[in-house]
C-alpha cells in the first residue's frame, strides 16, 4: 500500500494521504503530537532534523500555514480527550489518532503542492500546514482563499509569518488577550503603535481594544475570542520588524477570569447548565417524586362512590362479579387483567367498588385522552408524580426567555421518556410496599392495583393518528406495556375498555403474550336480571303520584326486546317512565335516537369528515346492516368478504365510529351491533322501505360498475388475445392452445357477468319505476328459471 516510508505522495496516491508510520515527537498533554513527514517530486528521504529538534518544526526556510479551529472548539476536543482518557491511555490515543486521520484526509498534494507535515494543535483547536517553501504556501493561500476545507466546513487559513513557539506547558492556557513587545527594543529604539498593531492584527479577528501598557516598549491586544487571538500568536510571533522581532505571550488567567470566560461562550454554558439542572432532577427532585408517589399509593384511592339508586340495585345482580374481582385482587398478583365489557356495562362501577378505601391503589382514566402527552400527565397525577415535568417547564419559563435554547436541554423529553421516568419512580416505591406484602403466596392481602380504566378506546384513538404521531404513540405504548409485564409478585394491572377489538390488541401483544394474562368480561343482565333491576328502578310512588301505571311484565319484556340488558339503557327507559312515558314508546323513543346516530355517522359523513382514516362507504354498512338485521351476530370473515370486499380498514373504521363492535366467542370472531338499541334500530331500518328502497338502488348502482369494469377487462384482454393469433412472434405456434383455453375461460366468465349485470340493471329499473310506498316491487320480480352458475 506504501511505496516506503517518507515517499512522495504523488508516487503513490494522487488523491488522498494513505495511512502513514507516525512518530510521536513529543507530548502534549500526555498525548503524542504525530507529525505527517511528506515530500514532493521525486522519490527521496525524510528529512532527518524532524526527529531531532522536536520544539523547533517549522524551519524559517519552510512555508507555513496556520488552519484556525481545524479540530473543532479547542475546549471541546480536550473534554472528548478527557472523557477518552477516563477509559484508558490506549483509549486516549486511539481516539486522538483517529481525529488526526479526518484531519490528514483533507489535504491532498494536488490541492497543497509542496506539503512537507502537518503539525497538529489540538489544545488550540488547529494546526500547522508546512511547505517546501514560503512562495508555495503563499500560493496555496491565494487559491483557497483564506479558508480550507475540512470535514465539510470551511476552516480559516492564515500565513505564518514568524517561528512559532510550540510548547506544552501544563499550565500555559490560551487566552483572548495578549502581550506583545519588540526583542532588543532598546537597541534598536523601535516602539510598538496601536494604529500599526491594529493593522498587523485586525486581519485575525475583531479586537476588544488596545489599551495602554506601563511598559511603553510592550503592548496589550485583548481579542473578542480566543480563537482570533490564536492565530494572531501562532502567525506573528517571531516575525521580523525592521531590526527587531515580536514577541508574543498570551496574558496569564487566574481561576476566576478563566471560569469566567467558559461561562461566558454561550456553546458551554448552555449544555454545562443542561447537566447541572439534569443532576438537580437526579439529587433533590427523585427524592421528592418518591416521596410523592409513596403518600398517593399509601393514602390509596379515595374517589368517593355516588350510592345512587342505580347502584344499589346493581350491587346484588353484580355481587357474583364483584366478589370474583374482589378474590382475584386479593391474592397475589400472576398476570395482567384484562375487563372487557359493552359501554355501560358497569366495568367503571366494578372497579370504583373493589378499589374503594383501599390502599396501594391507583387509577388512570384513559378514556377521553387523544395523545400520548395527554396520556403521560394523566398518569403522573393518577399515582403522584410531582413535582412534574410540566411544574419544572413552568419553572423555567422565565430562564427560557433569558438563555435561548435552554428548554431543549432534559426538562422537555419526549413522552416516551417521561413514562419512562415516572415508571423508574414507581417501580422504586412498589419494590418498598412488596416488602410489606405476606410471605405465602396464598394469603389474602390487599395488594397494590395499578388500574388503566378505558384503555382500549385510547388505544383506538391512537390508531387514527398521523404515521409519525403513530410511531411515537407505539414508542410510549411499548414502554407502557414493557413495564406491566415485569408487575408479577409485585402490583395487579388492569386495562378496562368496551371494545374487544382493543382487548385483542392487548391479548396478541408480543410483549405481554410473555407473561400471563386474566380475561374478565362484564356482560350485559340477562332477561330476568333485567326485569328485576327495571322493577327497582322505577318509582312506583311517583307514578302513583302522577296517575300513570306501573308497567306490565309484557311492557318490561317489550323493552327488554328492544334495548337490551345494557345498565345504562336500562337506567335511561327507567327515567323515561318515572317521567310519565309508557315502556313501550320510551324503547321505541330510545330506537330511533340510535337510528338517527346511525344515519347521521354512518350515511351522513358526519365522522368521515372528521377523520380521513374512516374509508368506509354507504354501501359497506347497508350489507352490515342487512345481514345482521336477519340474525344478531354474523362471522367476522362473512362480513368481511362478502359486505367489504376484504377492506379492513374500513370494516375496522365502522367499529371504531361506535356502530359495530366485534365480539369473540369460542375463539371465533362476530360482527354485532354496537348495543341492543342499534340492533333494533338495523331492523327497523330495513323494514321501513322508502330508505331501503334509496340504500338498494344505491348498491345495485355499485355492483353494476363493478361488473362492468370487470367486463371491460375481459373486453380488452379477448382483443390483445385476438390480434395475436397466429403470430409465432407473439406466443408461438406451440402455444395456440394456451390462448384457445384462455378465450374460453374468457368467454365463460363474460357471460356469467353479462347475467349478472342484466339482473341488477332489471332490479335497479323496478325500484327507480316504482312509486316511493310501503310495498317493495322487488318482492314480484318473478325469479329466472335458468340459474346462472358461476364458473
Amino acid at each position: 500500500k506504501m511505496l516506503g516510508r517518507g515517499l512522495s505522495i504523488s508516487q503513490s496516491n494522487r488523491s488522498r494521504f494513505p495511512s502513514k508510520p507516525w512518530t510521536p515527537i513529543y507530548r502534549e498533554s500526555r498525548v503524542p503530537i504525530i507529525v505527517r513527514q511528506y515530500t514532493t517530486g521525486t522519490i527521496t528521504a525524510a528529512n532527518p532534523t524532524l526527529k531531532s529538534d522536536p520544539l523547533a518544526q517549522i524551519k524559517e526556510q519552510y512555508g507555513a500555514l496556520w488552519i484556525q479551529n481545524a479540530y473543532g472548539s479547542g475546549r471541546v476536543t480536550d473534554l472528548k480527550r478527557a472523557i477518552a482518557r477516563l477509559r484508558g491511555k490506549d483509549r486516549e490515543e486511539e481516539f486522538f489518532f483517529k481525529l488526526q486521520q479526518e484531519i490528514d484526509d483533507s489535504f491532498d498534494d494536488l490541492q497543497f503542492p509542496g506539503l512537507r507535515q502537518i503539525i497538529p494543535r489540538s489544545r488550540e483547536g488547529g494546526c500547522f500546514v508546512t511547505f517546501a517553501t514560503k512562495d508555495q504556501a503563499k500560493k496555496v493561500l491565494t487559491e483557497l482563499k483564506g479558508e480550507v476545507e475540512i470535514k465539510g466546513l470551511n476552516k480559516p487559513a492564515f500565513l505564518v509569518q514568524g517561528k512559532p513557539f510550540i510548547e506544552d506547558l501544563t499550565h500555559r492556557f490560551p487566552s483572548k488577550k495578549l502581550t506583545i513587545d519588540l526583542v532588543d527594543a532598546a537597541k534598536t529604539g523601535q516602539k510598538l503603535g496601536q494604529e500599526s498593531l491594529f493593522q498587523e492584527l485586525r486581519v485575525y479577528g475583531i479586537m476588544q481594544d488596545i489599551p495602554g501598557n506601563a511598559n511603553k516598549d510592550a503592548a496589550t491586544v485583548i481579542f473578542t475570542s480566543v480563537q482570533s487571538a490564536i492565530s494572531a500568536r501562532n502567525c506573528l510571533h517571531q516575525k521580523p520588524v525592521g531590526d527587531s522581532r515580536m514577541s508574543i505571550k498570551y496574558e496569564p488567567l487566574n481561576r476566576f477570569a478563566h471560569v469566567r470566560e467558559v461561562l461566558g461562550n454561550a456553546k458551554v454554558f448552555i449544555p454545562l447548565l443542561g447537566l447541572l439542572i439534569t443532576a438537580s432532577l437526579y439529587l433533590l427532585v427523585d427524592p421528592l417524586r418518591a416521596t410523592s408517589v409513596t403518600q398517593r399509593l399509601t393514602r390509596g384511592y379515595r374517589e368517593e362512590l355516588v350510592h345512587s339508586h342505580t347502584e344499589d340495585a346493581c350491587n346484588e345482580l353484580r355481587d357474583d362479579a364483584y366478589q370474583k374481582l374482589r378474590t382475584l385482587f386479593r391474592h397475589a398478583p400472576s398476570g395482567v387483567v384484562i375487563m372487557t365489557g359493552p359501554s355501560g356495562g358497569g366495568k367503571t362501577y366494578l372497579l370504583n367498588k373493589v378499589m374503594a378505601r383501599r390502599t396501594f391503589t391507583a387509577k388512570v382514566y384513559c378514556k377521553d385522552l387523544k395523545t400520548t402527552t395527554e396520556f403521560v400527565d394523566a398518569f403522573g397525577n393518577a399515582i403522584g408524580f410531582s413535582p412534574s415535568f410540566n411544574t419544572l417547564n413552568n419553572a423555567v419559563g422565565y430562564l427560557e426567555s433569558l438563555i435561548p435554547g435552554l428548554k431543549k436541554t432534559a426538562l422537555a423529553p419526549a413522552a416516551h421518556v417521561q413514562l419512562l421516568a415516572m415508571l423508574g419512580v414507581l417501580d422504586s416505591v412498589l419494590y418498598l410496599l412488596s416488602r410489606s406484602y405476606p410471605g405465602a403466596v396464598d394469603r389474602e392481602f390487599d395488594y397494590a392495583i395499578i388500574a388503566f380504566d378505558g384503555f382500549h378506546q385510547f388505544l383506538e384513538t391512537l390508531e387514527l393518528q398521523s404515521p409519525e404521531e403513530r410511531e411515537k404513540s407505539r414508542m410510549m405504548v411499548n414502554t407502557l406495556l414493557g413495564w406491566c409485564s415485569r408487575q408479577t409478585g409485585i402490583a395487579h394491572i388492569v386495562f378496562a375498555g368496551q371494545n374487544a377489538q382493543g382487548a385483542e390488541t392487548l391479548s396478541n401483544d408480543p410483549i405481554l403474550k410473555k407473561g400471563k394474562i386474566l380475561q374478565f368480561p362484564v356482560l350485559d343482565f340477562n332477561r330476568d336480571d333485567s326485569r328485576s333491576l327495571l322493577k327497582t328502578l322505577v318509582d312506583k310512588d311517583q307514578l302513583r303520584r302522577t296517575g300513570h301505571p306501573y308497567p306490565t311484565q309484557d311492557d318490561i319484556d317489550y323493552a327488554y326486546d328492544k334495548i337490551g340488558g345494557r345498565i345504562s339503557d336500562l337506567e335511561s327507559i327507567a327515567a323515561r317512565i318515572n317521567a310519565g312515558v309508557s315502556p313501550r314508546a320510551a324503547a321505541d323513543d330510545m330506537v330511533r335516537e340510535a337510528e338517527a346516530r346511525i344515519r347521521a355517522v354512518g350515511f351522513g359523513g358526519q365522522v368521515l369528515a372528521e377523520s380521513s382514516k374512516l374509508k368506509w362507504n354507504t354501501v359497506h354498512l347497508w350489507k352490515t346492516i342487512k345481514a345482521l338485521a336477519s340474525q344478531t351476530k354474523v362471522s367476522y370473515d362473512v362480513i368481511l368478504f362478502s359486505a367489504f370486499s376484504g377492506d379492513v380498514e374500513a370494516l375496522r373504521a365502522l367499529v371504531y365510529a361506535k356502530i359495530l363492535d366485534i365480539r369473540k366467542e369460542d375463539g371465533k370472531k362476530f360482527i354485532v351491533a354496537i348495543s341492543p338499541a342499534a340492533q333494533s334500530a338495523f331492523e327497523r331500518m330495513v323494514d321501513v322501505y322508502p330508505l331501503r328502497r334509496g340504500l338498494e338502488m344505491l348498491e345495485r348502482k355499485a355492483d353494476i360498475k363493478k361488473y362492468s369494469e370487470e367486463m371491460k377487462t375481459i373486453e380488452e384482454e379477448l382483443v390483445r388475445l385476438r390480434d395475436g393469433k397466429g403470430k409465432e412472434s407473439w406466443l408461438g405456434s406451440e402455444s395456440l392452445d394456451v390462448v384457445k383455453d384462455r378465450r374460453k375461460a374468457l368467454a365463460e366468465r363474460m357471460n356469467y357477468l353479462a347475467a349478472k349485470l342484466s339482473k341488477k340493471e332489471t332490479e335497479l329499473r323496478i325500484l327507480d319505476e316504482s312509486p316511493i310506498t310501503d310495498v317493495d316491487p322487488l318482492k314480484s320480480v318473478p325469479k329466472t328459471t335458468d340459474p346462472v352458475k358461476k364458473p
